[in-house]
């Protein structure tokens, strides 16, 4: 049994290598919660800004919806306005970064892992939608991402911001649930 294993196994990643290389082409839209400014720098950010997540009822008869997020948070939206914020103050101030404007993309995580990749994946993409295969090339519209306050979360963000190698910092508004000093390392 273990030969046959191997043998498909074998198969299959040959198979996989010689399949030819498509392009890269976008497989789905994403409806997120975000806000926009353009600059010459971008950073991106992954706030908890709603704390309430509806999910449709899945009927399985048609493509699912997308849930949607409701109930603000407030300690979420606000830290969210601090980065805003601390954007408008830096591009005001021409001795900071003469003749660059940074700008910003900011999304709402809604406090789901899955909304945090989607929203990841779209400041990594550059587009509200999702990659097909990892043969994108070009450098990501985002030149780093403050990222989700939960840990968790981040280290799971971050393992797949690292493939691209756009940085996240991790701002946090209560404990770590980090103990190793590897995962920390990895945010």
């Amino acid at each position: 049994m273990r030969p046959v294993f191997s043998l498909c196994l074998n198969l299959a990643l040959v198979c996989a290598s010689a399949a030819p290389q498509t392009a890269c082409r976008l497989r789905e839209r994403f409806r997120l919660n975000g806000m926009y400014r353009k600059g010459d720098v971008v950073l991106g950010g992954l706030f908890e800004v709603h704390f309430l997540t509806v999910f449709p009822e899945l009927s399985f008869n048609s493509e699912p919806e997308q849930p949607t997020c409701e109930r603000l948070d407030f300690p979420g939206f606000q830290a969210a306005q601090t980065m805003i914020f601390a954007i408008e103050e830096i591009n005001k101030n021409p001795d900071l970064l003469p003749n660059i404007t940074l700008g910003f993309h900011l999304y709402d995580n809604c406090v789901k892992l899955a909304v945090a990749f989607r929203a990841a994946t779209a400041l990594i993409s550059g587009t509200e939608e999702s990659f097909s295969d990892l043969g994108c090339t070009g450098s990501p519209p985002v030149l780093g991402i403050v990222g989700d306050p939960g840990s968790t979360h981040s280290i799971a963000i971050s393992s797949v911001l690292g493939l691209f190698r756009v940085p996240m910092v991790q701002y946090n508004r209560g404990p770590t649930l980090v103990d190793s000093p590897a995962a920390l390392l990895a945010l």
